[in-house]
């Protein structure tokens, strides 16, 4: 991926001023701000904390021997999915999605499959293709 892409994220804890905050970044001219809620946990995120802390919201943990689409699929984002695949019951019907003909990791060249790497990188494919 090239160097210019820099990404903020901003955590808040159920009812702390996390969508308050995001709808005032959302006006900055020179920010690009995701719309729905980050939800980048994927099913494979088994720990301690998961019963604790809702898989869809902790960091994602990926399958060494997954594609990258099928990394961009594992992905729960919730909220995004339901608005691309049945607008009509979204309460972000009103947002304008337009995805790119193929996932980020098709059009993306081949990684190494370190976990480190790999989890960034996807984070980083997820947001570019959504901003």
């Amino acid at each position: 991926m090239r160097n210019d892409f820099n990404l903020l994220m901003l955590s808040a804890m159920y009812e702390n001023g996390g969508n308050t905050t995001q709808r005032f970044l959302d006006g900055h001219p020179r920010l690009h701000v995701y719309p729905f809620e980050s939800q980048l946990g994927t099913r494979l995120v088994t720990d301690s904390l998961s019963s604790i802390f809702p898989v869809k919201y902790r960091w994602p943990v990926f399958d060494l021997e997954a594609t990258l689409d099928q990394d961009y699929q594992a992905i729960i984002d919730e909220e995004c999915k339901v608005r691309a695949r049945t607008p009509h019951v979204s309460k972000f019907r009103h947002v304008a999605l337009i995805f790119p003909t193929k996932s980020a990791g098709s059009t993306t060249s081949a990684i190494s499959k370190l976990p480190d790497a790999r989890e960034a990188f996807n984070v980083e494919a997820f947001f570019r293709r959504h901003l």
